[in-house]
This record gives structure tokens, sequence and C-alpha cells, in this order.
């Protein structure tokens, strides 16, 4: 789960620092409502996941092709990195980006 810091603070468990308006993660309940207690993170980042990547990978590559522009397939990839992570997905979207134009993106 990700989380808004809303005030700099130093994780006392990783030694990581966060500045105000960058990203928490952990999947620790009890973590967060210790901080979220003593001020330093906000609500619960949602993210809303774009249809097309709600499917199977075969189908994911079948939909998102080089006719996309550049800025959608790197929003894609993005919510790709930040919810299912799914090294084909990825690998496929990164192929369009780079202008590959070989079969093995086009599964």
């Amino acid at each position: 789960m990700k989380y808004h810091v809303i005030s700099n603070f130093r994780d006392k468990e990783t030694f990581e620092v966060y500045t105000e308006g960058s990203i928490f993660e952990t999947d620790k309940d009890k973590r967060v409502k210790e901080l979220q207690h003593k001020g330093y993170l906000g609500e619960k980042i949602e993210v809303e996941i774009p249809d097309i990547l709600k499917k199977t990978v075969s189908e994911i590559k079948h939909e998102i092709t080089e006719e996309m522009d550049q800025e959608q397939l790197q929003e894609l990839l993005q919510f790709e990195v930040d919810t299912e992570n799914r090294k084909g997905v990825k690998e496929h979207i990164e192929s369009l980006l780079k202008g590959d134009d070989n079969e093995s993106s086009k599964a």
C-alpha cells in the first residue's frame, strides 16, 4: 500500500528519509497507523487501474500496440509497475516505447 508523506520523517525500521510530498510504501497496517497518528502520513493512495491492464498478459499484448502515443504507453507502463508488475506486460510496453517492431512484441 502507498501513502502520501505529509511531514518529513526518517523511518526507524529502514532508516530511509521521507520528505513531504513523497510516497511511503508498506504492507504493515500497524506501522501505517503509527505514522499517521504521529502526523507523518496522509491517506492511502488509491490507484484506479485502467481497464486494459485488468486483462490477461496475452490480451494486453494484443490491445496495446504501436499505434498508441508515447505518453499513453508511459502511463500504462507506470500503472503496471505500480500495480501488478508483470514482466511480460512491462517488456511489451517497453519494446513499444523503444520502437521495436519485431514479432516478439506483437504476441
